[in-house]
């Protein structure tokens, strides 16, 4: 099976490449001719779960804070955002606490629980990419 093992290698098929991390991987496939616009669409289809997860486990007082849980298109990160400043200031409270320890963290718990999936769905996706770019 290929994709992203846990000693920081990708399995592509048989093959094993050693990178330091997604952002070398996403880097090293656009060097070689992978689309901008194709590395986009992975991260964020890679993100769309990680989102709605999160916005299941946010509290839910209007829906707003769950409405703009929404996932990035990034061309080297898989990336969450809820909402901006000015539409949800409450959003970062909400998440971290007002300590900045002691709030529920629902962002964080989604991540991390889709975390494994992720880094797979990564490293198959980047294979993918490379297969249809003759690489």
């Amino acid at each position: 099976m290929s994709g992203i093992l846990t000693d920081s290698r990708v399995d592509l098929s048989g093959t094993r490449v050693a990178v330091t991390g997604i952002t070398a991987l996403a880097r090293d496939a656009e060097a070689v001719g992978v689309a901008v616009d194709d590395l986009k669409e992975l991260t964020a289809r890679l993100a769309a779960p990680i989102a709605a997860l999160a916005a299941s486990m946010a509290p839910h007082k209007t829906g707003r804070l769950s409405a703009g849980i929404k996932p990035s298109r990034s061309k080297r990160k898989v990336m969450v955002r809820v909402g901006s400043a000015s539409r949800l200031p409450y959003a970062g409270v909400n998440h971290w606490g007002t300590t900045g320890s002691n709030g529920p963290q629902w962002l964080a718990k989604a991540e991390e629980h889709l975390r494994a999936r992720t880094f797979a769905g990564f490293g198959e996706g980047i294979a993918q990419l490379l297969k249809r770019y003759n690489w």
